[in-house]
């Protein structure tokens, strides 16, 4: 896995395994193995090895790229091409780091060059820039110690001064609280793309027996992390686990959107998760981007067809504000299927999760689907968002494409056309 390592760009020629083991840069990183102090893990598919990260420690006198002190052992991560980006780095480095953490091990460093994608992976696991003064390169360093989400936060850009606050607040809640078990942020905080007007995207695990009364103390605590405008909570539809969605507005413009649950529970691995707090280190699940079942794809068409159909209505009878109202709920179903066609995360979220995940594969003249009061521009606007809708099923899968309603497609896209005809 040193050749994976080495190897990790696409775009490079290939260094040969005997290349890599021969040069005294990279082969003392496995020279020996396995020494006394020595600790990796092996990710595995089908009984074949698909990923390794390990630790190792570096005299001063010979270091290794990502050189702290002594003390501090450096981490090596390779996965096998076929494998990245489906969730494996990530579970190695928790495991990893698990395990390092029970070895009495208080920091671990690495090395990664700045065009490196592992890069963000990196800090959404609480890695932070020590030193970059390579030209190329930065060298990171991630803390073991209770309490190790406080450097992350600490790191956090300073235009984000007001989130900062207010992690630093939940995560002294946290740890002060013996009920509150787990903190957690996510989306793009987590994934070190926030900036001074990104809410913060949070979930909080609670001792199950104490859930009630801690929930109650979670609330006040939220209320009181800042200078409040208002807060909400409710219940959030489809998730059928006890828990309770708070947001909270303050008046720095600042948001909290954070979900308690019962610590023993699960609404499955987060994108770009990062883990505060874990008083019980049980906060090891990888994201694994899941196929969109073909029945929600259809849902998702149907509602969008739907609308244009009502749009088609609303336009006969000079309903304008009715019709513009339907185009946005089309348009918004359209970027939920557009979502599933570019496989982003969360494609439930269309537009947000395409411009947080694939900004740069937004198809260019989608503002000929967008119109203001005129019902001649509105219904130009139906008719461009038809023949997007009507095409999107040559991106999606097989059975994702079957399930896609062609009747109801056909009948509203004619009945559009025959619109366009009266006028």
């Amino acid at each position: 896995m040193l050749v994976a390592a080495v190897n990790w760009s696409p775009e490079w020629k290939k260094k040969s395994r005997g290349r890599v083991l021969s040069a005294p840069g990279t082969a003392h990183y496995i020279a020996g193995w396995p020494r006394d102090s020595d600790l990796g893990v092996i990710a595995e598919a089908d009984g074949e090895p698909i990923g390794a990260a390990w630790l190792r420690f570096f005299p001063a006198d010979d270091p290794g790229y990502g050189f702290v002190a002594a003390e501090v052992p450096e981490l090596t991560i390779g996965v096998a091409e076929p494998w990245r980006g489906q969730g494996v780095g990530r579970a190695l480095l928790r495991a990893l780091a698990s395990h390092a953490s029970s070895a009495g091990i208080g920091q671990i460093s690495l090395s990664v060059e700045r065009k490196n994608p592992a890069r963000t992976l990196y800090l959404s696991e609480g890695y932070r820039v020590v030193d970059s003064s390579d030209a190329q390169s930065d060298t990171m360093l991630k803390d073991l110690a209770p309490g190790g989400g406080r450097p992350w936060i600490d790191a956090l850009p300073d235009e984000m001064a007001g989130q900062r606050a207010l992690l630093r607040g939940l995560l002294d809640r946290s740890e002060s609280d013996r009920r509150i078990r787990w903190l957690v942020v996510a989306c793009s905080v987590g994934r070190g793309a926030g900036d001074r007007l990104s809410d913060l995207d949070l979930g909080i695990g609670v001792a199950d027996e104490d859930f009630d009364a801690a929930l109650a103390d979670v609330r006040r605590a939220v209320d009181g992390l800042g200078d409040l405008v208002d807060s909400y909570r409710h219940q959030l539809p489809g998730l059928a686990i006890r828990h309770e969605r708070i947001f909270a507005q303050y008046a720095d413009r600042c948001q909290i959107d954070l979900v308690v649950v019962p610590a023993s529970q699960s609404i499955g691995a987060v994108k770009d998760e990062v883990v505060l707090y874990d008083a019980d280190g049980r906060r090891t699940e990888s994201f694994e981007q899941a196929p969109v079942p073909p029945e929600r794809v259809r849902e998702w068409a149907f509602a969008g067809w739907c609308a244009l159909a009502d749009l088609g209505k609303y336009l006969r009878r000079g309903s304008l504000w009715e019709a513009l109202n339907r185009l946005h709920d089309a348009r918004s179903e359209f970027w939920r299927l557009l979502a599933v066609a570019l496989d982003v995360p969360n494609p439930q979220y269309g537009i947000t999760s395409i411009l947080d995940f694939a900004p740069d594969r937004v198809p260019p003249g989608l503002a000929a689907v967008t119109s203001d009061l005129d019902a001649g521009r509105l219904l130009a606007a139906a008719r461009s968002l038809a023949g997007r809708l009507n095409g999107i099923g040559d991106a999606l899968s097989p059975g994702q494409r079957a399930a896609l309603p062609a009747a109801m497609a056909g009948f509203v896209t004619g009945d559009l056309d025959s619109l366009a005809a009266a006028r």
